[in-house]
């Protein structure tokens, strides 16, 4: 089993979701777009304007401009991008008092390589720590 302390941001995902009395629709569903585009065609013009404005705009200034310009709360950005082609991110955030969850696409995202160190090597120049 999990320990807690490695997953912190999906256990305050989990309380936050938790904590969240309304209706909270998953939009990953298939046909969920389509419904909320007949049942609530506000929420569906605010759902896809949070998407194309986060695909070219920071996560980090993103609860600023969300909440004055498509009126959108308690907004949660997952940290971790998915390892798909392309590569995406998990989105939840509150209109009105409806809770959406939806994974959205990163548009501009430039993949990286990253070198993991071997255990017990160091860069050029780093020591131990230790003294000799």
């Amino acid at each position: 089993m999990p320990n807690a302390n490695h997953h912190p941001l999906l256990i305050l995902w989990l309380l936050a979701a938790s904590a969240f009395a309304g209706p909270v629709i998953d939009l990953d569903t298939p046909g969920a777009m389509a419904s909320l585009r007949r049942s609530n065609a506000d929420h569906f013009e605010r759902v896809q304007g949070v998407v194309a404005g986060l695909s070219s705009s920071s996560a980090d200034t993103a609860p600023i401009w969300l909440r004055t310009r498509y009126r959108a709360d308690d907004l949660v950005v997952g940290s971790m991008t998915l390892t798909s082609y392309p590569p995406q991110r998990k989105l939840a955030l509150t209109l009105d008092d409806t809770r959406y969850r939806l994974t959205w696409t990163l548009r501009d995202a430039k993949p990286q390589v990253l070198k993991v160190p071997s255990p017990g090597s160091r860069r050029p120049g780093e020591t131990s720590g230790t003294a000799p």
